[in-house]
């Protein structure tokens, strides 16, 4: 897979009247290395199963449509189909506690479907840290968890 179109996202906030940044946003899209991204489907017919898909499909920022899928003479359901793509979205979010005086960063889609929650002390929050996270984005060993 390999990661396109970054797109970043600034938004700041008043507080004691006085412009402040409430978090910065980076997002992008994973695609497959080679070529387009290609369709498939999933189904589940036990509750347990649906939920299990249901949640991989949305941790992953997975785009899906869901079907129901029906007995053709008697309409009752047979299963739930998704039908997906093989792309997803990856994404940091970065807000600030200013009171507190830390940073909560939360990383979606950048080793897999998992999402990361970590405050750091503003402090901290330094090039090496940064260069940890970039290296997490990539898929490389990194220490910033």
């Amino acid at each position: 897979m390999k990661l396109v179109s970054f797109r970043a996202d600034f938004r700041r906030k008043k507080l004691r009247d006085k412009d402040v940044y409430d978090y910065a946003a980076i997002g992008w899209n994973v695609v497959p290395r080679v070529g387009n991204a290609v369709g498939g489907w999933v189904s589940a017919n036990f509750p347990p199963d649906l939920l299990r898909i249901e949640a991989r499909l949305a941790a992953g920022a997975v785009k899906h449509e869901r079907k129901d899928i029906r007995h053709p003479e008697k309409n009752t359901l047979l299963s739930i189909r998704f039908d997906y793509l093989t792309q997803a979205r990856g994404s940091v979010k970065v807000t600030a506690d200013h009171e507190a005086g830390t940073l909560v960063f939360r990383v979606a889609g950048a080793s897999g479907f998992e999402i990361l929650n970590s405050v750091w002390p503003a402090t901290q929050v330094e090039t090496g840290m940064l260069d940890e996270l970039a290296k997490m984005m990539v898929a490389q060993p990194n220490n910033f968890a």
